[in-house]
């Protein structure tokens, strides 16, 4: 029997696949592209993934207990399938080396300056590739638990940060001579809404069939209304101006945000160095399997265990030797955002309208 998970877990698993590494620099991504209406960006941007993820929830849904290695063989033909689970492979493989390196060196330069950025790499890959090994089901079980606590925080922290922020900062909410200006920052701000196409490799079981897609639409629709939250408290404390000078305008914004007179620590920071680490930790985690479940399958006959023990020496090695900051700006701006669009929209897209032609 396939692992499954329930449609509670997938809601909590694509929100923080999505959410999890993206929310320490969209403020100033989104404020660098579309000023103090980023909403609007993120806004279309929401609607435009959730058209995605329609199509990638239809397919898990007609073809219930298959993941796309094993659908796309049906719609497409085994050697066609193959290619397609190479493509996802190699992209979830460049997407695994950027976030494990991207979070080594924030957790680095952050908190743990005096750590040598291998062991910090060596210590999280560890990790999810144990929750990999352990599988989606119990990944599904953490992530469940763990996203309410996650949500909680962050909104009673963003609220605060608006509360306690100034809300001049956040206007104009909108302009009508910069709606070209709205539209055309789509663009920059297709990274952080990247990671829906992780619902590929997760296959849907009879709990799923009859509100997974609700639960998958309504996830996107939360990550996009949890990205305006971020952006626009983040905006409320250090300002339209000041933002776009931090890679990580989020942890900047929380260390300026104070609450005297409580039982709660004066500074909230803290609570990136807590509960956003383990957002991040389960994100690169269901990455992490996503990539070996790929891999699985493009090779079948080699035992999964090794395959997670020979893709964590290649992200290792990858991120820790080959990759550095150049090679990651490149990958984040000119790499990821069109082979994402590629794995989360071209290819279901296509597999959907072969597999409807030939009334599959």
């Amino acid at each position: 029997m396939k692992s499954t998970v329930t449609n509670r877990q997938i809601f909590f698993i694509i929100f923080l696949t999505l959410t999890g590494y993206s929310l320490i620099s969209i403020p100033k991504d989104a404020v660098k592209s579309a000023g103090t209406g980023a909403w609007i960006t993120v806004l279309l941007l929401t609607i435009g993934f959730m058209f995605g993820m329609f199509f990638i929830v239809s397919l898990n849904k007609k073809f219930e207990g298959k993941v796309l290695s094993e659908y796309s063989s049906l719609i497409v033909g085994k050697i066609m399938s193959k290619v397609i689970t190479s493509i996802y492979s190699v992209y979830f493989l460049i997407i695994s080396v950027f976030l494990f390196r991207a979070v080594s060196e924030f957790i680095k330069y952050n908190y743990l300056h005096l750590t040598p950025l291998f062991v910090i790499t060596a210590l999280i890959l560890f990790v999810s590739a144990y929750n990999s090994y352990k599988g989606i089901t119990n990944i599904g079980r953490i992530c469940e638990i763990y996203g309410i606590i996650y949500v909680l925080v962050f909104i009673f922290m963003y609220i605060t940060m608006l509360f306690l922020g100034d809300t001049k900062y956040i206007q104009p909410f909108f302009e009508k001579n910069e709606i070209k200006q709205y539209i055309f920052g789509v663009k920059d701000l297709i990274v952080p809404f990247l990671g829906i196409e992780i619902l590929t490799m997760i296959p849907f079981g009879n709990v799923n069939t009859k509100k997974g897609r609700l639960y998958s639409l309504l996830s996107v629709l939360f990550v996009g209304v949890f990205y305006i939250m971020t952006i626009e408290s983040s905006i409320a404390i250090i300002g339209i101006n000041s933002i776009v000078n931090y890679d990580n305008a989020l942890l900047e914004a929380m260390r300026e945000t104070t609450i005297p007179g409580t039982f709660i620590p004066e500074r909230i920071d803290f609570i990136f160095a807590t509960v956003g680490i383990m957002g991040i930790i389960c994100c690169l985690s269901i990455v992490f399997n996503t990539l070996s479940e790929n891999v699985t399958k493009l090779l079948p006959r080699t035992n999964k265990n090794t395959i997670i023990i020979i893709i964590s020496f290649v992200i290792l090695i990858l991120s820790g030797y080959i990759v550095n900051k150049d090679i990651l700006k490149f990958l984040l701006n000119n790499i990821v955002p069109i082979y994402g669009i590629v794995v989360a929209f071209i290819i279901p897209i296509k597999l959907y309208i072969i597999a409807k032609v030939r009334k599959l």
